[in-house]
């Protein structure tokens, strides 16, 4: 095994793309399409762009160099898929600038196929950003792989849109990285976010842990405005919740909040509730298959009774049991806009259903769907009320 991390000189990797080249136009030829030689070139340098940037990240381990007969087959086995990909699909162009190049579009999503990014194929990615003059108000990151060289041009393209830009969904953005490159990105694209007027915040789908989320702090620790916070899928574990707690002080504004698939437990969801007894506007929460049991069903509840703009709310696929039925019925008494309820998988019985049913009757909230069956049915089967009441969150 040499001790060296694979590469391709600049003279293989230009003779790879012109054998690409007449590949992609043979291969078009065959299916009956018609594609320029310079096309064809185009989408060679692509292809093998991509796929000499994802061998490089997997020619190191944790331990120290992947054997270069590995890394070669992963280079051209995805330069293959790419390749393939180009012929079936074509390529998405950029949207043209407006008069005088300077970019009309107030969104960019990058959400598509799945890439590593460096810095040159960043600055590609993020041109309609860092064009003079551009006025975006909506970016995401989604499905492009961020890092340090990366992050920083998705810092300079930020800084170009700091005064327009109000919704950051930079969910999925580090797969297949290592933790080091992992952290640094975060926090460098988290820096340059922190000095924008944010109203929404989605970090899902990001394998932050407690580490990550105190890499991201700079992205919504003192933004007094912003109404969407998202953390689902992301380890949010106990200590990452409790570290979430003390960083959001701010939460007046808060409007919806969203956590999923973490392992949060009684002391995360403890931790949550601190940050929902301090946002009195809160009209969607979601702390779904987070593993919250009584106690931490119980804070909720009680930290969600501080407000009565609560219209939607998920806690479904927690072992809460029939016990935290009380709790939650005082708690949905006080809100008269409730529009969506799920609570699937929550192992509240019967008993718990009845509880919780009663209090929606008696409330005269003018549940969707639910009104179209009596209370008492909905008792007498559980599978109504569930039914009924389980739209999931927007």
């Amino acid at each position: 095994m040499s001790d060296q991390e694979w590469s391709l000189t600049s003279d293989q990797r230009k003779s790879t793309v012109a054998r690409v080249a007449a590949n992609i136009s043979t291969i078009a030829f065959s299916k009956g399409q018609q594609v320029s030689d310079a096309d064809a070139e185009r989408a060679a340098e692509n292809a093998e762009r991509k796929a000499y940037t994802v061998a490089r990240v997997e020619a190191k381990t944790t331990t120290g160099v992947r054997p270069h007969s590995e890394t070669y087959e992963a280079y051209t086995r995805k330069l293959a898929s790419l390749v393939l990909e180009a012929i079936t699909t074509g390529h998405k162009q950029a949207e043209p600038a407006g008069q005088n190049g300077i970019n009309t579009s107030t969104v960019v999503d990058l959400t598509g196929e799945r890439e590593f990014l460096t810095k040159e194929s960043a600055e590609a990615a993020l041109a309609a950003l860092l064009a003079p003059g551009s006025k975006v108000s909506q970016i995401k990151f989604s499905t492009k792989s961020f890092g340090i060289e990366a992050a920083e041009v998705a810092a300079r393209a930020i800084g170009n849109v700091i005064s327009s830009l109000t919704h950051a969904d930079i969910s999925d953005i580090i797969a297949g990285r290592p933790e080091k490159e992992v952290l640094g990105a975060l926090q460098i694209i988290s820096q340059a976010l922190a000095k924008a007027k944010l109203k929404a915040l989605d970090l899902s789908d990001n394998a932050l842990g407690q580490k990550g989320i105190i890499a991201c702090t700079s992205a919504f620790a003192q933004q007094p405005a912003l109404e969407e916070l998202a953390f689902q899928n992301v380890g949010c574990s106990i200590n990452a919740c409790t570290s979430l707690a003390e960083l959001v002080q701010n939460a007046q504004e808060l409007r919806s909040m969203r956590l999923y698939n973490n392992m949060s437990d009684d002391a995360g969801a403890a931790a949550i509730a601190k940050i929902l007894s301090r946002a009195p506007k809160l009209e969607a929460f979601r702390m779904a298959s987070s593993r919250v049991g009584l106690d931490g069903g119980v804070a909720l509840a009680n930290s969600m009774a501080t407000g009565n703009c609560l219209q939607r709310l998920d806690l479904s696929d927690n072992p809460m049991t029939g016990d935290v039925a009380e709790s939650l019925a005082e708690m949905l008494k006080g809100q008269p806009h409730l529009r969506a309820l799920n609570l699937n998988d929550t192992s509240l019985e019967d008993a718990g259903v009845s509880t919780i049913a009663q209090a929606l009757a008696n409330s005269g909230m003018p549940l969707p769907g639910f009104a179209h069956h009596p209370a008492t049915t909905c008792l007498q089967q559980r599978s109504c009320f569930e039914a009924d009441m389980a739209d999931s969150l927007v």
